[in-house]
């Protein structure tokens, strides 16, 4: 987990000229997204002081990558770390590629092992987007158990989107509040 952050920066909807960076704070904050295009620096503001975050980047160009980095307070990502990226989707017909995976919680087993193989092989095959089917988390309304399952995905998720669908174990407030499009239960893309 990087310092200042409860949740570390992590991707949702990405497409062929936008994204949203999310990540949570622990204390109510002030925050900015920064992309870099070249030479060119794009500052994205949060719309008001919060804990938790969902910057809406607009304006990128398709089939593009950007470093990005964060800034609330003590909270930061170093400008120069590469971890933090944003792949825009290309026009229709482009191709691109994708993992699936579930259930990584650790369940009965208590270890995390097999969720940080699968996120590492994962990460190093360098998806446009992630699909996780569901069960990411033993209790969905524990917070510990999400900023785990958080810290785990981090070296994928800070740079490619996460589409998740909630299972069974992941059911309550929390993860709406993680992932917006899951309050009904149910999205598309």
């Amino acid at each position: 987990q990087r310092p200042g952050f409860k949740v570390a920066p992590y991707l949702l909807s990405i497409t062929e000229t936008s994204a949203t960076i999310a990540f949570h704070l622990h204390q109510v904050q002030p925050a900015e997204a920064t992309v870099f295009d070249g030479d060119l620096v794009r500052r994205f503001a949060a719309p008001q002081p919060a804990t938790a975050h969902f910057i809406p980047v607009k304006g990128l160009s398709p089939s593009c990558t950007y470093r990005y980095s964060v800034l609330a307070g003590d909270a930061r990502t170093p400008p120069e770390d590469a971890a933090y990226q944003i792949k825009t989707a290309g026009p229709p017909g482009d191709g691109f590629h994708f993992v699936v995976y579930g259930d990584p919680r650790p369940g009965e087993s208590g270890t995390h092992r097999h969720h940080q193989a699968i996120v590492a092989e994962a990460a190093g095959l360098e998806p446009f987007f992630s699909v996780i089917l569901g069960d990411m988390v033993d209790a969905g309304d524990n917070w510990q158990l999400w900023e785990d399952f958080f810290a785990i995905e981090a070296p994928l998720i800070s740079k490619a989107a996460v589409y998740p669908v909630m299972g069974d174990n992941d059911r309550g407030e929390l993860a709406g509040r993680f992932f917006p499009k899951l309050k009904k239960g149910y999205y598309r893309f």
